[in-house]
């Protein structure tokens, strides 16, 4: 049952009917509350985990991904599915470079790499469309290094 209809049984049962079923649509009501509320919130929540040493960072949410690093490490991050998704990468825990693959060129210059080489180091990366396909560009970095491989 939609929200809007247990809110408008709740009107009618509160015109007279046992307050057993008004209990019952009340519960109704906050267990709907409830469930949009943690959607909204996982929806929302920006963090994105760190897929490790060769893992592949999700793209299919906006968020910030915090880079942990043990010594030299890579990861890489696919063409976006759609336009508007921002992602944040920002290196979080240095022991070695972390050298993000990019599956196409994320910026006008052609460079399809980032490389974070210390703490706090940052990219984010924000999907456009061009042409008839999404594309990554880096719209701010601190630190980032971009290259071309």
């Amino acid at each position: 049952m939609a929200l809007i209809d247990l809110l408008n049984k709740q009107q009618e049962i509160s015109n007279g009917l046992p307050n057993t079923t008004l209990g019952a649509v009340n519960a109704g009501i906050d267990a709907n509350t409830a469930s949009i509320d943690a959607l909204e919130a996982a929806a929302y929540s920006g963090v994105i985990a760190d897929p490790g040493d060769a893992g592949a960072i999700p793209v299919t949410a906006s968020g910030n991904v915090a880079i942990t690093t043990a010594g030299a490490e890579t990861r890489t991050i696919a063409d976006p599915a759609a336009v508007g998704v921002t992602i944040d990468i920002t290196c979080d825990v240095y022991v070695g470079d972390a050298v993000i693959a990019s599956a196409s060129a994320i910026n006008v210059a052609g460079n399809n790499r980032i490389t974070l080489g210390a703490a706090g180091h940052f990219a984010r990366l924000v999907s456009e469309q061009v042409g008839s396909a999404f594309v990554w560009r880096v719209t701010e970095s601190d630190g980032a290094t971009l290259s071309t491989v």
